[in-house]
């Protein structure tokens, strides 16, 4: 998964209008592994304020998932649920409704 595919997964988590330009970035640099001073650095921000924008971020992918999301695991996260929900789409015949999912790219948005 990219990280402009991973941007778009949670995005459909997370209310797009809700998803802030710091958060954006906080997550696409998270994303490639980036340290919040390195992150604070890039954007101008002080790193306090990044590392508290990130927490509030793997707060709200937490909650709208219900796994817990951390800036160490969340490219583990997004990618094991969106390999489960391509399974799922294979195995769903296309005539009946897919069954209550909990995987990424069904969620309402939280």
């Amino acid at each position: 998964m990219t990280e402009k595919e991973a941007l778009e997964a949670v995005k459909r988590v997370i209310s797009p209008e809700t998803l802030s330009y710091v958060q954006e970035v906080v997550f696409t640099q998270s994303w490639e592994g980036q340290l919040y001073p390195e992150i604070a650095q890039a954007v101008g921000y002080h790193p306090e304020y990044i590392r508290d924008v990130g927490a509030q971020l793997w707060r709200s992918l937490s909650y709208c998932i219900g796994q817990k999301v951390t800036k160490k695991n969340v490219r583990f996260i997004l990618n094991t649920l969106t390999k489960e929900e391509l399974l799922t789409e294979r195995t769903t015949s296309t005539t009946k409704p897919p069954e209550k999912s909990s995987f990424i790219l069904r969620w309402v948005i939280c």
